[in-house]
């Protein structure tokens, strides 16, 4: 964008802990200076929270949130999106755009500048959703597991995600603002209210056994067979094929299902699998006992 200009000022904060950020670390930009207006006509409540922010470190000054996130570097400040449109899951950041832009880039059937990423709450925890307009040519013989996977992987590879919801939209159906911007909460909305025009879709089902409270005092048949129950529902492995014996890696683990493995354990069992015991031929027996490991180290 470049330098703030005449008496202009401008602060990169942290939005929850009123502080200010330091060189390159982004945070919301404020303004303070003749060109900030009085507020909202009528709207003492709002104009109150975004036009009188205060730093800790000057709290004689009122600043205007402007509710985009930025930094500085070298004097110069640079726009990274909008704080509203911020995607947290298990407490790390990511912006819809970069989601957007992997999506869209996943697969030919898919157009570009025409999907959003937002998302939704499932069982208590935050689910990263995408929906995508489909090319017109494409929709007649649209492959739609096709192009979920290929959706799926690319964000798994390049974020380490898994995508709970793809639903790929009809050309041109997405919604916008009047000047072309996409409403990301428009479109979560609408994923929720199911009123988009959607043309194919890909819903993960929720496994159940991992969202259940349980007792950390478990032995080591106990974890095992519930690793195994969640090779069998996760990976869709069937009970017959699989050895406690063989590396957890030849079932199809993939960075995504990892992730996600490696945050159910936490979940269920209060222990913080190290992801690399996932790819470096543990086996399932291996990574049984270590867990047992882990378990019995909290409790101490």
């Amino acid at each position: 964008v470049g330098h703030p200009w005449i008496d202009t000022k401008v602060k990169i904060v942290h939005p929850e802990k009123l502080t200010l950020c330091k060189d390159d670390e982004v945070g919301e930009i404020w303004v303070n200076g003749s060109i900030v207006t009085a507020g909202y006509w009528n709207k003492p409540e709002i104009t109150e929270n975004t036009y009188s922010a205060k730093i800790q470190s000057e709290p004689e000054l009122k600043y205007m949130r402007t509710g985009d996130l930025g930094f500085f570097h070298h004097g110069e400040l640079y726009i990274t999106g909008r704080l509203k449109d911020m995607i947290i899951i298990r407490g790390s950041n990511y912006y819809p755009q970069d989601i957007e832009f992997v999506a869209e880039a996943s697969h030919i059937a898919l157009r570009a500048n025409a999907s959003a990423a937002f998302s939704v709450e499932v069982n208590n925890e935050e689910k990263l959703v995408i929906v995508v307009e489909v090319e017109r040519t494409a929709i007649k013989d649209l492959n739609v597991d096709e192009v979920c996977d290929a959706i799926r992987q690319q964000i798994a590879e390049e974020f380490e995600l898994e995508v709970y919801g793809i639903q790929l939209l009809r050309t041109a159906s997405i919604l916008k603002t009047s000047s072309g911007k996409i409403q990301r909460k428009a479109c979560q909305e609408g994923f929720l209210d199911k009123s988009l025009q959607v043309v194919g879709e890909s819903i993960l089902e929720q496994s159940k056994s991992t969202d259940q409270p349980s007792d950390k005092k478990i032995d080591l048949t106990t974890l095992q067979a519930w690793l195994m129950a969640w090779l069998h529902i996760n990976l869709k492995i069937s009970f017959d094929k699989i050895d406690a014996s063989k590396p957890i890696s030849v079932y199809g683990l993939n960075s995504m299902k990892a992730v996600q493995l490696q945050q159910d354990v936490l979940d269920k069992y209060g222990v913080n699998m190290p992801p690399y015991l996932f790819f470096d031929k543990s086996t399932l027996k291996e990574l049984s006992e270590k867990a047992m490991e882990l378990i019995k180290e909290s409790e101490e």
